[in-house]
């Protein structure tokens, strides 16, 4: 019988390979700073998906095959870990290599603010400040109080309920003159900076006597 004749054409897979000169294939960063870039070689291709990137992070891929993943991270209302997979894929040929994937953490940046708006008291000696209300958000979970010499003020409490602050207390000095307790509030909570702090101040008026 006449032969029948065929071709088997085999392409190659595609691959992706992590440069391990350039920035870590997983990252930990606050929100709003850069990463470090981070790079890989294609081979057998030019084009790859790339998906789970966080806001502000992008990637792009130059013509000699080199997919460079850079950016700033933004829009983290909590800390977050985003994982990122690139698959590399030959457009030409269909085939599709083995995807590699790494992760980058963006630690939200700390939020605070007054609900309230009363940082700013005046009282007489014995009284107990008005609560002072004020809201967390991004990475901060707690808050500092100090006075001006970076001390803590003992008689100002903290209660944290999720997002919540409420800052209550009485100054328990025996005064004779009127007293201005200065106090500064920030945030902690992830390794991100502290929110702009609060700042206010308690004035104590002393309680008048009469004295025989």
């Amino acid at each position: 019988a006449i032969p029948i004749e065929g071709t088997i054409t085999v392409n190659p897979t595609p691959k992706v390979i992590y440069d391990v000169s350039s920035g870590s294939i997983n990252q930990t960063i606050c929100e709003a700073d850069p990463i470090d870039a981070i790079e890989f070689t294609l081979e057998g291709t030019q084009t790859a998906n790339v998906t789970g990137l966080p806001g502000g992070v992008t990637h792009s891929i130059s013509s000699t095959g080199v997919l460079t993943i850079t950016g700033t991270p933004n829009g983290v209302a909590a800390d977050d870990v985003f994982t990122y997979t690139i698959e590399p894929v030959n457009n030409i040929t269909n085939c599709v290599g083995v995807p590699v994937s790494g992760t980058i953490s963006v630690n939200a940046l700390h939020e605070l603010t007054s609900t309230s708006g009363n940082t700013d008291q005046t009282l007489c000696e014995g009284e107990a400040i008005e609560p002072i209300n004020l809201t967390l958000a991004g990475g901060a979970t707690d808050v500092s109080i100090t006075d001006a010499a970076g001390d803590n003020i003992p008689w100002m409490n903290v209660v944290v309920s999720g997002t919540s602050i409420t800052i209550t207390g009485t100054p328990s000095e025996n005064i004779d003159t009127t007293k201005e307790y200065d106090y500064t509030i920030t945030t902690t909570g992830n390794s991100c900076n502290p929110a702009i702090p609060i700042e206010g101040t308690i004035t104590v008026n002393p309680t008048p006597k009469v004295i025989y």
